[in-house]
């Protein structure tokens, strides 16, 4: 089904002007869904998805917040022995986060026409992760559905706080990065042309860190569209799925980023697999939504294997063996889960281990990254000074 992007005027409930965007497969079917909501429109239009309004109206996965947000207070409401009904009525009133609330409030009407609540997530599936969706029909299920968002709850808090350290190692030496080509772009396109004049009229020879500097200088200002199109051409180059599969396995090897990548994978395939076996999803299962979440092909690759050989028969503890990518702190720590027979606290039990791991690496590295990043600014700008200022020093010498 090919899903349209409608722009629309209508009245609300109070009778005041609105405008918005809407997702549906039709005209008809758009004005239903907006009816559906109690807004009234008198106008709807189909519309191209430009720059502004994918901003307005954004079309995609819903931020890794809000679902965790959204499981946190499932849980705790439904454990508390509050109605479906009701809970999503409250957590509607006090979601603040409007296309949350536009997805909860049609989940709402879904169910008062009788139709389940998994159902009704999965027509927001372009919105909503695939393992939300099955892990709310796995609750459904079972009759488990407050332990189905408790999982799922501790899942997503569980990847926030893994991205949040990611981006917090990442930002100091990303900021120092741009820091360092902005400075030292000013200094080279900037301040150097000032003092080429003065260089090529002196006779004088010109220090070999100056010559270096003004090469550099004339490379970049020649060859700056070259450069550009250079990291067009290998972004597409690595975008493309044969290089890609290269690429990932690359990084993997990679001494320090290596090492935290495959203990970060290791960590989110152990969450996942945890929770879902604690839900009762089968190992078969438990890997193939691992497959769909995980985006290094390369793992993602080593998991189909290790999903084909456990369907064949073979033992689960042996088919991860097998794999390359698994270290062997992880084979040994889940040697112990299949020896006690409890494979979702053996998957729990790796995940924090590696989380533990992961939390002292990100300090070390973080307490190492500063000074070596400081002493790098350090020369590159301590070199171009050098290399500006002694030609004026000998000139100064020679008057």
């Amino acid at each position: 089904m090919i899903i349209s992007l409608y722009r629309y005027k209508a009245l609300d409930i109070k009778g005041k002007h609105i405008r918005g965007y809407i997702e549906a497969p039709n005209e008809h079917t758009a004005f239903n869904i907006l009816r559906e909501r109690s807004i009234y429109p008198f106008k709807i239009k189909k519309t191209k998805i430009g720059l502004v309004r994918f901003i307005r109206n954004p079309i995609g996965k819903l931020p890794l917040r809000h679902i965790l947000i959204f499981c946190q207070q499932m849980y705790i409401m439904l454990d508390s022995g509050i109605p479906l009904l009701q809970t999503l009525q409250s957590i509607y009133e006090n979601t603040k986060y409007k296309y949350m609330k536009l997805i909860i409030k049609d989940v709402y009407i879904d169910l008062q026409k009788g139709i389940s609540l998994s159902k009704s997530f999965e027509k927001h599936k372009s919105r909503l992760p695939h393992m939300f969706i099955e892990m709310v029909y796995a609750g459904e299920t079972s009759g488990n559905l407050e332990l189905s968002f408790k999982y799922l709850a501790e899942y997503y808090e569980r990847e926030y706080m893994l991205k949040k350290k990611t981006i917090n190692i990442l930002l100091y030496p990303i900021c120092v990065l741009i820091l360092t080509i902005s400075v030292v772009h000013f200094l080279v396109s900037y301040v150097t042309p000032h003092f080429m004049d003065i260089y090529t009229q002196s006779a004088e020879e010109l220090p070999k860190a100056t010559k270096i500097l003004l090469n550099i200088n004339r490379i970049m200002g020649r060859g700056r569209t070259i450069l550009v199109l250079a990291i067009v051409l290998i972004v597409i180059f690595i975008t493309s799925s044969k290089v890609q599969y290269q690429f990932h396995a690359f990084i993997l090897n990679l001494p320090i980023i290596g090492e935290m990548l495959v203990k970060t994978i290791t960590t989110r395939i152990c969450t996942i697999m945890s929770m879902l076996l604690k839900s009762g999803i089968s190992v078969i299962d438990s890997l193939e939504m691992s497959h769909d979440v995980i985006r290094n092909k390369k793992v993602k690759s080593e998991l189909k294997i290790v999903q084909k050989k456990i369907d064949k028969g073979e033992d689960i503890l042996q088919s991860f063996s097998s794999s390359k990518f698994f270290p062997l702190v992880f084979i040994q720590l889940l040697s112990a889960g299949v020896i006690s027979g409890s494979m979702e606290q053996a998957f729990d039990g790796v995940a924090k281990f590696y989380e533990a791991e992961l939390e002292r690496d990100m300090e070390r590295y973080i307490g190492l990254m500063e000074p070596i990043l400081l002493i790098i600014v350090g020369i590159i700008v301590g070199f171009i000074s050098y290399a500006l200022v002694l030609p004026i020093y000998r000139l100064i010498e020679i008057l």
